[in-house]
């Protein structure tokens, strides 16, 4: 993800200038690659001052400020030293601002014209060619009339706030149900209906449940743990992980054959924590891949002796817990309406465990990996990748269970719960007894003492 540094350069215009230098320019320059868009807009500030600022929409680089500006006379120069390092010197004749960049060192001719009417067109512009090259559905999308819609529309904003508009079509068009627009704490998606039908019963038994893990002995071989959402603060992710492992190794340690994973309450947050609290389930080797429908390449996730890796990145250290080992265990998970992202995604690296089974209802179906935009202060967000399994099986939509068990959710006591009954029934060898809906009495022995 690209991110917009918040240097401002202020170059404060004397009575000559005529303000004639402030607004929206645009041009072409030459790279190693071939021609790229430029943008620069030069905006009004306090006391007479100016910011500039550079965009390059096919790169994704959206207001980036200069770190250096100067104005003499007709001559103007601004250069940039942090994301990357180049200046530009040129001459101001009536709308055309014409120069020279350099980049490493390599100079090329740059001309620029005022684009009156322009001066939100660069962020529709960059979102629009983001998309396009990114989200796994671009190709089922008209561009070139959708970038003609947009842009033509973009003439008329009259500030920033416009910019939500054309995002959420966005959204709209590429029915991206998982990407959404981050602003001011608050997140904004494209949304159906589709698999969100979760019952009141559900939400009333939910309650008190959804924040901590929660572990208990089901009877004397099966372990239960419920998995919650990971927190937000990317601090608490390692405590987090580590919890659930150190659960997984007490009923490897205790002589437990038979472990149930609860992701009904889990609405999703850090796959790679939930991954690497999970790890000695699968054990070391590939779990899942990242497929990217546009350029149908995979990027492997996999559990290394130190981390979660994607490729040879290791993006969720084990820290000082680094054991990995496999356990043998046979798992049951329990899947709801609210079950959805990075839990979705979890669950399918499990498919590499041996003998696994899942129950309980379609879960929400965001089986993607999302991808951002800084735009300003929004984060536009579309999903880049599907997930896929180690059998090769992509994610396009929902997980259905193995075992379809509608409603008989009971959270405060799981003796009564219909799904936990028949995952207990399965695990005892007795997976004739399941049916479709099944509700059978719960083979769960009154032994709640919840270990936290």
């Amino acid at each position: 993800m690209r991110t917009v540094l918040t240097v401002v350069v202020f170059l404060i215009l004397g009575c000559t200038s005529d303000n004639k230098i402030v607004g929206i320019w645009s041009g072409s320059v030459n790279t190693a690659e071939g021609s790229t868009e430029v943008i620069i807009s030069v905006e009004k500030g306090w006391f007479n001052s100016v910011s500039c600022k550079i965009s390059f929409p096919e790169q994704y680089v959206v207001d980036y400020p200069a770190t250096s500006v100067s104005l003499d006379g007709s001559t103007i120069s601004f250069g940039f030293s942090n994301l990357f390092t180049a200046d530009f010197r040129g001459e101001i004749s009536g709308d055309s601002m014409t120069g020279t960049w350099t980049q490493n060192k390599i100079k090329t001719p740059l001309s620029l014209a005022k684009s009156p009417g322009q001066n939100f067109n660069r962020f529709v512009k960059t979102a629009l060619l983001f998309c396009k090259d990114n989200s796994v559905n671009s190709g089922n999308i008209d561009w070139t009339a959708e970038s003609n819609k947009l842009l033509n529309e973009a003439r008329a904003y009259p500030s920033m706030d416009d910019i939500e508009s054309p995002l959420k079509y966005l959204l709209e068009i590429l029915k991206d149900r998982h990407g959404g627009i981050f602003k001011d704490g608050e997140w904004i998606g494209y949304h159906s209906n589709k698999n969100e039908q979760i019952s009141k019963e559900f939400i009333k038994s939910s309650y008190g449940h959804r924040e901590e893990i929660f572990s208990t002995l089901l009877s004397d071989n099966t372990g239960y743990i419920r998995i919650p959402t990971s927190p937000a603060n990317e601090k608490e992710l390692p405590a987090y992980a580590g919890k659930i492992h150190g659960e997984v190794e007490r009923y490897s340690e205790s002589g437990c054959k038979n472990l149930i994973l609860d992701f009904r309450l889990n609405e999703g947050g850090n796959m790679f924590s939930m991954i690497a609290g999970l790890r000695n389930l699968p054990g070391a080797g590939q779990v899942a891949r990242f497929y990217k429908p546009l350029s149908k390449d995979a990027e492997i996730i996999s559990l290394q002796n130190d981390g979660v890796y994607t490729d040879q990145k290791n993006v969720f250290p084990f820290g000082n817990d680094s054991s990995l080992h496999k356990t043998d265990f046979n798992v049951a998970i329990l899947i709801s309406p609210a079950t959805a992202s990075a839990a979705e995604g979890a669950i399918i690296s499990l498919k590499s465990v041996r003998n696994v089974k899942i129950f309980g209802e379609p879960s929400k179906g965001l089986t993607t990996t999302l991808q951002g935009l800084v735009l300003q202060d929004i984060k536009f967000f579309i999903s880049t990748s599907y997930l896929c399994d180690v059998n090769d099986i992509i994610y396009t939509d929902r997980l259905n269970p193995d075992v379809l068990i509608t409603g008989g959710d009971d959270f405060n006591n799981l003796q009564n719960d219909a799904k936990v009954a028949a995952a207990m029934t399965w695990l005892n060898g007795n997976f004739a007894n399941i049916v479709s809906g099944w509700t059978g009495k719960s083979p769960v022995k009154s032994r709640s003492s919840p270990y936290n």
